[in-house]
């Protein structure tokens, strides 16, 4: 049996060390996957369910005895760890629990009263063998890893209930002076998501002593087991929330008239820029002579230029023409609206879809002014972790490549 431990222990540390290199090795840099990208996570579970010991006195092999005491008892557990990585979790965890075993053919009973203190690894075997989806109905996982057991432990005689035997109670070197021994388990769990932070999940474990003291009879095998069903939820901690955005700061002091003038000359090459076909060496290398230009993007041969904030954005008032925050694009297949709602924490009914440059996108929102448009932005940047979106005008109901930054 010494040899099965061990060689359990290399299992686990073998499996460890895959997971963490594997996890690595993951690429989430497609555009298209990028509501799929896992970000690492701090956890907290709370769980509760059912307890059946497996070792020498015992009615059944497997079953629990519902009759004559009871083996089926109780089980709760709490629990704090980190998601490193798509296949990769660790936690702590703490459990209390009730063990009892009857074995009618001896005419005894035992009951335990149990502290555990474990550290344990959880695997995702599915994302091993493909990408992560943040969107399955389930997430099944394998858990392994091992701890410490205070018990105290009662051994009767099951006619009379007369105690034939005691371990703890004041004699043990573990908490408040119970058997201390050290324990290893492994099993298996299932998650389902129901909310963005929210989770319920199902674990089943069996445990095993380093040595046959729980239920106070040594016979048959030298180390005993037993076996943890346990319901509960688990709460994902998400940084973002509770961060409070700034809205831009537009009380700044008007420019001078002739900066207004040198401004509007330079919108009006900025407006050849982009109506001009030449080639875009050309285009950048009159854009580096504008100081007003703080951001360039190269979209295919369409140049978008971002101007700063004091050059006057232009307060729309029109039912075709309107500011939006983008806040994703894909290329060649739509995404579920419903799919990004979940994954940014937004409202479905508040997403649109729209085509532009051969892509679909989606943008939140309908803002007369620049400013709105632009609080906007920063909340869903802070709140909802979209950190690259941005603002985007649209006239009758189509996208245009810029942004009317200046009055005519």
């Amino acid at each position: 049996m010494i040899n099965r431990l061990l060689r359990f222990q290399i299992l686990l540390v073998f499996i460890l060390f895959y997971g963490v290199v594997y996890s690595q090795k993951i690429d989430y840099s497609n555009n298209s996957d990028r509501i799929n990208a896992f970000n690492p996570e701090w956890h907290l579970t709370v769980s509760g369910g059912t307890s059946v010991f497996l070792g020498d006195v015992k009615q059944n092999p497997v079953l629990p005895s519902l009759s004559n005491r009871s083996e089926l008892r109780y089980v709760g557990s709490i629990g704090f760890g980190r998601r490193f990585s798509s296949v990769l979790g660790l936690r702590i965890e703490t459990d209390y629990s009730h063990v009892l075993g009857t074995s009618r053919l001896h005419d005894i009973h035992f009951q335990s009263e149990i502290f555990e203190g474990n550290l344990v690894l959880q695997i995702y075997p599915i994302n091993l063998l493909t990408s992560f989806k943040s969107d399955r109905l389930a997430d099944f996982y394998l858990v392994a890893g091992g701890g410490l057991i205070n018990f105290n432990s009662i051994l009767y005689q099951l006619i009379d209930g007369k105690t034939l035997a005691k371990s703890g109670f004041g004699n043990g070197r573990g908490i408040g002076g119970r058997t201390l021994e050290g324990m290893l388990f492994g099993g298996f769990g299932i998650e389902f998501p129901v909310h963005s932070n929210w989770a319920i999940r199902f674990e089943m474990a069996n445990r095993i002593l380093n040595s046959d003291m729980l239920d106070l009879k040594q016979s048959g095998s030298k180390y005993d087991m037993y076996n943890y069903a346990t319901f509960g939820i688990r709460f994902k901690f998400d940084k973002s929330q509770g961060k409070k955005s700034r809205a831009p700061d537009a009380s700044k002091p008007n420019l001078k008239e002739k900066e207004v003038a040198e401004k509007k000359d330079d919108q009006y090459l900025l407006n050849k820029i982009v109506e001009n076909d030449s080639a875009v060496e050309e285009k950048q290398q009159i854009v580096k002579d504008l100081s007003i230009i703080t951001e360039v993007t190269m979209v295919d041969t369409t140049l978008q230029l971002v101007i700063e904030k004091e050059a006057f954005p232009v307060s729309v008032q029109s039912m075709n023409r309107e500011y939006r925050v983008q806040i994703f694009a894909a290329g060649g297949k739509k995404v579920e609206i419903e799919r990004l709602a979940l994954h940014f924490r937004l409202q479905s009914s508040e997403i649109k879809e729209d085509v532009y440059n051969g892509m679909y996108i989606y943008s939140v929102g309908s803002y007369n002014s620049y400013e709105e448009a632009a609080s906007r932005r920063n909340l869903i940047r802070s709140e909802n972790g979209v950190k690259d979106a941005f603002i985007v005008f649209f006239e009758n109901g189509k996208r245009l490549p810029r942004l009317p930054y200046f009055k005519k």
